[in-house]
């Protein structure tokens, strides 16, 4: 979550500079506890790496921006070997999803926008999953270990529905009742895909089972949208909402439907505006950021128990539009994400 997408519409880039209060915030940081150490990468011809999931042996997936302004997906291997790589006749490559297997899912451009699985030998499948018809906009964002893809596509009139392309290739177009527009941002090893519906311009989120039966929720105090971001084996859903106030808490929804909600504050950029939870792993450890109204962002990893640790990158900015963000969370507790550094540059990291 794979929540990225949710993430992306909150990173920015530009410039940054440190700030006397954020000097004095990292200051106070040397206190916390350290967090995961860091190893930062960058795939070879990179100006821009943003890492979007990782599987349960430490294999990391996402995109790259090249010199000419043209994205590639690579897979960082667990070893820190780093392959590029994009769909035959691509112009434009998101990688997304990655399995045990090490098959990954994602969308490339070739005059249209359309869906992407690459074999663990390099093999490519491509599909389209438009609604009605073809060449829409086809955008996966997860993929299973069985082999099934969960994400968006578009109609000819630029509604976005959820899709659930099975292992033999048949694609199943969906939407939960009422919705106005959806997408489905993960799934989960039985199956279940989860995502986030407008219905009646409130976005809920919501959960298929196997056979088919849509289940849409609200976490308790959400007003302005819930949005979950990741499904783990149990059945437990983390993501965020929005409160009255506009600001986002965090939450996980149990395989009962039961929830506990929280607050992620703070950060080594200091006062924080709002969190974003982007995963969470069997063990129930949930992963995100926190963002300051400068735009600066504080990786953490919420322990099942409520407790917090605060964690950002050796090289990230801590100014304007700067800091660490997290991203996928496996279950031996190894994390991806990205940090931004002083001159605004994305880089990829792995926290052990």
């Amino acid at each position: 979550m794979n929540a990225w997408k949710v993430a992306v519409l909150v990173c920015v880039c530009g410039v940054a500079g440190l700030s006397c209060a954020s000097a004095k915030s990292w200051a106070a940081a040397k206190s916390a506890p350290s967090g995961p150490t860091i190893v930062s990468f960058d795939p070879s011809g990179s100006v821009r790496t943003v890492p979007s999931a990782i599987n349960q042996s430490g294999q990391v997936t996402g995109s790259y921006n090249d010199p000419s302004d043209v994205n590639h997906g690579f897979l960082r291997e667990a070893d820190g070997t780093i392959l590029s790589f994009d769909p035959p006749g691509s112009t434009n490559t998101i990688s997304n999803g990655i399995n045990g297997s090490g098959v990954m899912t994602g969308s490339y451009h070739d005059t249209h926008d359309y869906g992407f699985i690459r074999e663990a030998n390099g093999d490519f499948i491509t599909f389209d999953a438009s609604s009605g018809g073809s060449g829409f906009g086809t955008y996966p964002y997860a993929i299973s270990d069985s082999g099934e893809v969960a994400g968006g596509s578009y109609d000819s009139s630029h509604d976005e529905h959820s899709f659930l392309r099975q292992s033999n290739g048949t694609i199943i177009n969906f939407d939960p009742p009422g919705a106005e527009s959806d997408t489905a941002y993960g799934i989960g090893p039985n199956g279940q895909v989860i995502g986030s519906a407008t219905i009646n311009g409130t976005a809920y989120g919501y959960i298929r089972d196997q056979s088919g039966t849509i289940t849409t929720f609200s976490a308790p105090g959400s007003v302005n949208g819930t949005y979950p971001a990741s499904i783990n084996r149990l059945g437990q859903i983390a993501g965020i909402y929005y409160g009255r106030e506009n600001s986002s808490h965090g939450f996980v929804r149990d395989q009962f439907g039961h929830f506990t909600t929280f607050t992620v504050s703070g950060g080594v950029c200091g006062a924080s505006q709002y969190a974003i939870v982007t995963s969470i792993n069997d063990a129930g450890e949930v992963a995100g950021y926190t963002v300051t109204s400068h735009n600066c962002a504080t990786a953490f990893l919420r322990e099942p128990d409520s407790g917090v640790t605060f964690f950002r990158a050796p090289g990230a900015g801590g100014g304007f539009n700067a800091g660490t963000y997290a991203g996928g969370l496996n279950d031996s507790g190894t994390v991806e994400g990205f940090y931004i550094d002083a001159e605004g540059v994305y880089h990829g990291y792995v926290g052990y």
